[in-house]
Formats: C-alpha cells, sequence, structure tokens
C-alpha cells in the first residue's frame, strides 16, 4: 500500500545572495513518523494549483509569519513580515483541496490564513488588542522550542477529543490569532484566556499550536496519524 502524499505550502525567505521556499524539518519528521511522505510544493495561478490538488492526498498549511489584514478588510495596525508568495500558495492551495475534496491540515498561521479564506478576521497582535490575555509567544516567555507553555479546553464530540484529554497542555508561538470565527468552522478549542486554538469542519482541522513540534505527546502523533487515514491511497 502506498504511503499517502501530502503537500506543504512552502514559506519564503530573501536573502541577499538567493530567494528561498523552504519548510522546517519538524513539518517532514512529523508526516513521515506517522506515515506519509511530505513534499513542499509552490502555486501562481489556480490551474496549478489544482493539478497539485488532484496528484496529491492531502494538504498541510504551515506555519509562518502574519497573514495580511488587507484580506480580511481591516487596516494594518500590527502585522508584519507579510509575504504575497506565502499568501498565494496558501489561498489557491486551500480553495484548490477544498473544490476537489481532498484533507486539510493548518497548523498555527495555517489555521490563521484558513479562518480569513473562510471570511473570518484575526486579531493583529494579542498583547495590544487583548491586554488581559496571557503571553502566547513562548519565546517571550524564555521557554524553548520544546517546552509546552499554556493549557487548552478541548471540547467534547470533536475530533480533537478522540486524541487529546478534555484539558490539554501545549506549546505557543503566535501573536496573532482568530477573532471572528468563519462561520463554516466550529471552535473545538480554547485557551484559558478564551483565544480559539483549534478549528474544524468537514475534511479540515487547524490547531494554533505546533504539533510537529511535540514529539512527546502521543495525542498529537494520534492526531497526524488520523489525518493521514483520511488521506489513505488505496
Amino acid at each position: 500500500m502506498s504511503k499517502p502524499l501530502i503537500a506543504f505550502s512552502p514559506r519564503y525567505q530573501q536573502t541577499e545572495l538567493s530567494e528561498i521556499y523552504y519548510d522546517n524539518t519538524s513539518y517532514f519528521e512529523y508526516v513521515e513518523r506517522n506515515g506519509g511522505i511530505g513534499c513542499i510544493v509552490q502555486v501562481k495561478d489556480e490551474k496549478d494549483a489544482l493539478q497539485i490538488a488532484n496528484t496529491f492526498d492531502g494538504l498541510v498549511i504551515t506555519g509562518g509569519e502574519d497573514c495580511n489584514p488587507a484580506l480580511y478588510h481591516q487596516e494594518n495596525t500590527n502585522s508584519s513580515c507579510i509575504s504575497p508568495e506565502i499568501e498565494t500558495a496558501d489561498i489557491l492551495l486551500y480553495q484548490a483541496f477544498q473544490k476537489v475534496g481532498k484533507p486539510i491540515f493548518g497548523i498555527c498561521r495555517g489555521m490563521q490564513i484558513i479562518n480569513v479564506i473562510e471570511h473570518g478576521t484575526l486579531i493583529q497582535d494579542i498583547p495590544t488588542q487583548r491586554k488581559d490575555s496571557m503571553q502566547h509567544n513562548q519565546r517571550e516567555l524564555n521557554l524553548t522550542i520544546n517546552d509546552l507553555a499554556h493549557s487548552v479546553f478541548v471540547k467534547e464530540n470533536t475530533t480533537l477529543s478522540k486524541f487529546m484529554k478534555p484539558h490539554h497542555m501545549v506549546n505557543s508561538f503566535h501573536h496573532q490569532a482568530i477573532d471572528e470565527l468563519a462561520t463554516s468552522f466550529k471552535a473545538v478549542a480554547i485557551s484559558e484566556d478564551d483565544i480559539v486554538e483549534a478549528m474544524e469542519k468537514e475534511n479540515v482541522i487547524c490547531v494554533q499550536w505546533h504539533p510537529e513540534r511535540m514529539n512527546n505527546d502521543s495525542s498529537q502523533q494520534e492526531l497526524m496519524r488520523y489525518f493521514l487515514s483520511k488521506c489513505k491511497r488505496d
């Protein structure tokens, strides 16, 4: 039986010498460890995106920098490092995989851009817009990349509740978050300070944390195995 072939949305970096499309090694390891094959794809038009969606078995929209607030009809007040290359690829890939009905997994920025594509909005900066909230970027707390930052409350009778405890510790590397949730989704995990930490609908699951960095948490491995089972080839 062939392993599911998973498309990764690319991330973009420009240096003095070159322009680079990339994704962190942890995403590849996360998929490979649980029985799939990950591959970066880059698109600039709908036709190519649809060809990729017909070729691959599932899509992971990965983490990255801030979403452009113009996409949800707001002025830019606290968004930075916006990349048109990333925005184009994320949007085209999501729409194409939705069109062909194949599974999609959004992680961190991936969840945020999916909410925006589906007509939701974002908090551009939690510390300035939600001053009573806790710190959601654990780098500011001097935690390492492998540490856990805070707990989330996982709702009953959801995909996540199959794998995660009702009160579950996760990592946290974001300063933006869901504000108005897209009406097509339901919130399935909430942080202690009432930030949406996960959302889902048929064929799409999104988490605000980084499960690919939670190597010692069996529930996060089960989550990827569940996603891959939905992508499984005959």
